[in-house]
């Protein structure tokens, strides 16, 4: 294998992982907004079904979107740290195969 097949390989396999990873960040979006919304209908159904005070269940809301908004911004963290790895191994790629030319 020469050096430029290296390159190529090494490249296509980072680039294989790093969209492996966003497709994991994918799934956690997904599954996470599943979950905000069945912690909204159990929290809907249990006030229907149960005398609690309005205050009790106004504060569990506020935590429940408190929870999706810190689990929004950490998947944003991520995501845009991949997006920082897919562009600095496209640097890196051409970095490379100008550097053997």
């Amino acid at each position: 294998m020469t050096l430029a097949d290296q390159i190529i390989q090494d490249y296509k396999m980072i680039c294989q992982q790093l969209e492996n990873d966003e497709d994991l960040i994918k799934s956690f979006k997904i599954t996470g907004e599943r979950e905000i919304e069945q912690a909204f209908r159990e929290l809907n159904i249990f006030e229907q079904n149960n005398d609690v005070d309005p205050a009790i269940t106004t504060w569990l809301r506020q935590e429940i979107y408190k929870t999706q908004d810190a689990y929004n911004e950490t998947l944003g963290y991520e995501q845009k740290k991949l997006l920082q790895k897919l562009e600095d191994n496209e640097q890196d790629y051409r970095r490379k195969l100008t550097q053997m030319r």
